[in-house]
């Protein structure tokens, strides 16, 4: 598979979502076991230390996804979504299979 293909992957939203994502399991496999450390007050500060970090990281992911997802959203109302540009493609088709046909042309009026 091509990297091409896979354009998601070069998403910066997506690109931080699995950071986070190892940071979470790093940090788990870490800090949520009391053996790491025989002076609780200094783990429980590095802990929270830890998972502030972890946490100012998922709101900048959400502020970028609900950027990314207002974008979309504008470009969905300015240039419409598939299904139209589908319809939009085969009426053009239909268009020119009927000229090069010599079909008649359709005279009937909607009143």
């Amino acid at each position: 598979m091509e990297l091409s293909n896979i354009g998601y992957y070069w998403l910066d939203s997506w690109i931080l979502a699995n950071i986070i994502q190892l940071a979470t399991q790093d940090f788990c496999r870490r800090y949520l076991t009391r053996t790491n450390d025989p002076c609780g007050r200094q783990y429980d500060q590095m802990t929270h230390i830890r998972a502030n970090c972890l946490l100012i990281l998922c709101n900048r992911l959400i502020m970028m996804l609900r950027k990314q997802i207002a974008n979309q959203l504008e470009q969905f109302k300015l240039n419409g979504g598939f299904t139209e540009a589908l319809t939009a493609e085969r009426l053009v088709y239909r268009t020119e299979l009927s000229t090069q046909s010599d079909a008649p042309t359709c005279l009937f009026l909607y009143k």
